[in-house]
């Protein structure tokens, strides 16, 4: 009975896809989930916005520290008319700096393409590693079985999608349930 042995390894990494920050816009309507996201206005400096570092919490994946942004009321807001509890009833959100307050973001205002470019943001990476094993006995001259066994991601480390970029969202910076994966796997055959 002669055998072979054969063994391979794979480490799979991958750069962040580039994001963009998302708010309401009435001029690209029909942009992005939900038919209702729009390119923003900038500001305030948004320098760090760029690097966020995907950490887990208790709960779900951040893309950003938890005291890093404050979300108070867009400006506008401020000119709905307060008849009839409209004024109350607006939703939208900016994005500013919990330390000072400093407004960075805000939605762009109705009619009007928002200043803030596309893909600015680049998203978690990910890195996996892979190993595979196998054994080949031969049986006869013209037979052979073989034992394998395959190990994904084996360092069982999590694999982290894309943060919830906007800035109207309760949820800014955080990564979903649905965006989390990473589960170590073995295969036997």
């Amino acid at each position: 009975i002669w055998s072979c042995t054969a063994r391979s390894a794979a480490f799979n990494l991958a750069s962040g896809a580039p994001l963009s920050i998302t708010g309401t816009n009435t001029y690209i309507n029909g942009r992005g989930q939900g038919g209702v996201n729009g390119r923003p206005d900038v500001v305030g400096p948004i320098e760090y916005l760029k690097h966020g570092k995907a950490h887990m919490t208790g709960t779900l994946p951040n893309y950003y520290d938890d005291s890093t942004f404050a979300f108070p009321d867009d400006p506008q807001c401020a000119g709905v008319t307060p008849l009839q509890a409209t004024q109350g009833a607006c939703s939208q959100n900016a994005l500013a700096d919990a330390k000072t307050g400093t407004l960075l973001v805000v939605n762009s205002k109705p009619g009007k393409l928002g200043n803030l470019g596309d893909g600015i943001i680049e998203g978690p990476g990910s890195f996996r590693f892979d190993l595979s094993a196998s054994k080949t006995f031969r049986l006869s001259e013209n037979m052979s079985a073989q034992i394998r066994i395959d190990g994904q991601n084996v360092l069982n480390h999590p694999i982290l999608g894309n943060p919830n970029l906007s800035i109207n969202s309760n949820n800014f910076g955080q990564i979903p349930a649905n965006e989390v994966s990473g589960a170590r796997k073995f295969q036997g055959t």
